[in-house]
């Protein structure tokens, strides 16, 4: 019964197609070219219709569905500046030697959704600093204690009447050493980097040979979160000389620095926290 059927449907469709055929065939050119506009809008019309309703589709989830911004960190200057103005090209290597640590401001913004992160610190160890990273209190006024002064370039470069900000130096961030050389200080008078292991691996590449001052030590801190009476997070790198890096044999010169001798790499860089 339904062999008959089916025969019985290609009979009655290869009849249509028939008259269909006789009817284009008889057609006037114009017509024809007509009928076959219309035939391709039609194909284009089906395909379309289904992605057009994925689209509408799309659009109604979103409607129904809050879409959250990726989170994001991002390291500046103080106040919030871009950060080109954060700037350590005035460290004065002797006034340091001397006990006046060096102190200069930096911002951190947690994104709009305030996520948890933590703060890493690297650095090469060709000068026998100490480097240290304070929460800092932003005001417009001095204020009791020790504090940062920080001229805000662009705010003064548009006129604006109050662009001098003080930071007053708050809680000390504990920062943990990744890959400092334990034996260093015996046998070259101050805290060096690992030459080897993973973070050496990311520094430089197998066939390298840097000198040993030259690696760097990473420094990282906990989990922190963000300072809920201000807008930003803000901090102070307080650089200091280390004065227990002692004077080693065939080391003296790495030992002792003076201005404009001797340059160290500095980085600073923010990450969501991952627990670890």
């Amino acid at each position: 019964m339904n062999e008959l059927q089916n025969e019985t449907k290609d009979i009655k469709e290869s009849n249509v197609l028939k008259r269909l055929k006789n009817m284009f065939s008889k057609l006037s050119t114009a017509k024809k070219v007509q009928a076959i506009i219309a035939s391709v809008f039609t194909l284009i019309l089906m395909i379309a219709l289904p992605v057009y309703a994925w689209f509408a589709l799309g659009g109604k989830l979103e409607a129904f569905t809050k879409i959250e911004e990726p989170n994001n960190l991002d390291i500046r200057a103080g106040h919030y500046d871009a950060v080109q103005y954060f700037s350590l090209n005035d460290i004065d290597i002797e006034s340091i030697q001397s006990g006046t640590p060096h102190r200069v401001v930096f911002s951190v913004s947690a994104g709009d959704y305030k996520i948890p992160y933590q703060i890493q610190l690297a650095h090469t160890t060709n000068i026998p600093f100490i480097y240290k990273i304070y929460r800092a209190k932003e005001h417009t006024s001095v204020q009791g204690g020790q504090y940062v002064t920080y001229i805000s370039e662009p705010l003064k470069v548009q006129g604006e009447s109050t662009y001098t900000f003080y930071y007053t130096l708050e809680n000390q961030i504990p920062l943990t050493s990744k890959n400092s050389d334990q034996n260093s200080r015996s046998n070259y008078g101050r805290q060096i980097a690992l030459g080897s292991g993973s973070y050496y691996n990311d520094t430089y590449d197998y066939d390298d040979d840097p000198e040993i001052y030259a690696v760097p030590i990473y420094e990282q801190s906990g989990r922190i979160t963000y300072d809920s009476t201000s807008d930003h997070d803000y901090y102070i790198l307080e650089i200091s000389f280390d004065e227990t890096a002692a004077e080693k044999e065939g080391f003296s010169e790495w030992n002792t620095a003076d201005n404009k001798k001797e340059t160290d790499m500095i980085y600073l860089t923010a990450s969501r926290w991952s627990g670890n």
